[in-house]
């Protein structure tokens, strides 16, 4: 028999709220709402904000989702590990690791046995630990490098706020919040050299919505305020690039407001145990698309 899903009422009841320094595992365990899944219900590219609490339910009761592949694995293990080699370079040295072969067989069982607990990444390609060094070298000569550096001098690491809002409780963990620049911090790697290119993954992604909530709870409970929330790019193809991106105050804004309609959405849907899909309850009629449509159709 499956295991029975979890019951997403527990969300609506107010947890201790405040900031925490807390394990990833201690994170997931904290019975609240969290912006991967929002997100999961707004759809962004159709610019509907108001959310599907039902996609947010799913989203919430299975945070794993599908199985990733190896090649997936890879890419987000490279971008945690670029992620501590700028801003955080003394972990890496000590957290980052690589293997060079098969990642099966007695010689990887006992790799990993030696090095538990730390990121193990292949020795070479794309998302290889040499191809970092290759990157570190090419954007530290940039003078957007040095922008950092105000950044960096008082910092934390993954950060944990705990919120109640309008009836639910939320989460959210944030990579860098910097004391000394009074900032939030992302680091995002990506292939795209476009910036306009970028501009459109970042929206796709919802990281306005994220990083505006995360610093909305953030300030109730700070006796210092996040003023800035800043995505650090790094183009990980060559030749490389760095951007320091921070983000407009209107985007952030429109990204808390857009996770507050979903939640709201989402907290009325509990309460009444009342569930739509995608047509909302009703019909959702089915339409000759505009590009189908012949240049000498009149309509009546």
């Amino acid at each position: 028999m499956p295991d029975e899903p979890r019951d997403i009422s527990v969300i609506l009841e107010k947890p201790e709220c405040g900031i925490f320094e807390v394990s990833r595992a201690e994170y997931d365990a904290i019975p609240a709402m969290n912006c991967s899944s929002i997100k999961a219900g707004v759809d962004i590219d159709g610019r509907s904000y108001v959310g599907n609490p039902r996609l947010i339910r799913h989203a919430w009761q299975n945070p794993g989702g599908e199985e990733r592949t190896a090649a997936q694995q890879d890419t987000l293990d490279f971008g945690t590990a670029m992620h501590l080699a700028v801003l955080e370079p003394t972990r890496f040295a000590d957290e980052v690791v690589h293997f060079s072969g098969t990642r099966r067989g007695k010689k990887w069982d006992e790799f990993c046995e030696e090095h538990q607990g730390k990121l193990i990444l292949k020795t070479s390609g794309k998302h290889g630990y040499d191809n970092i060094g290759k990157v570190l070298n090419a954007i530290t000569e940039l003078a957007e490098f040095e922008l950092l550096d105000p950044y960096l001098a008082e910092c934390q690491r993954e950060i944990a706020v705990v919120h109640y809002e309008n009836g639910m409780a939320k989460k959210g963990l944030l990579d860098m919040p910097s004391k000394s620049g009074r900032a939030y911090l992302d680091l995002k790697t990506t292939a795209v050299a476009s910036w306009s290119k970028y501009d459109n993954v970042s929206f796709s992604l919802g990281y306005w919505l994220s990083m505006g909530s995360y610093a909305k709870w953030w300030n109730e409970y700070s006796p210092w305020k996040i003023e800035r929330c800043i995505q650090v790019v790094v183009v990980v193809t060559p030749p490389y690039d760095l951007l320091i991106r921070p983000m407009d105050p209107m985007s952030l804004n429109f990204g808390w407001e857009t996770q507050l309609r979903a939640c709201d959405a989402l907290r009325d849907a509990i309460r009444t145990d009342t569930w739509y899909g995608t047509g909302g309850g009703l019909e959702l009629p089915l339409l000759l698309p505009t590009w189908a449509i012949p240049d000498d159709t009149e309509f009546t």
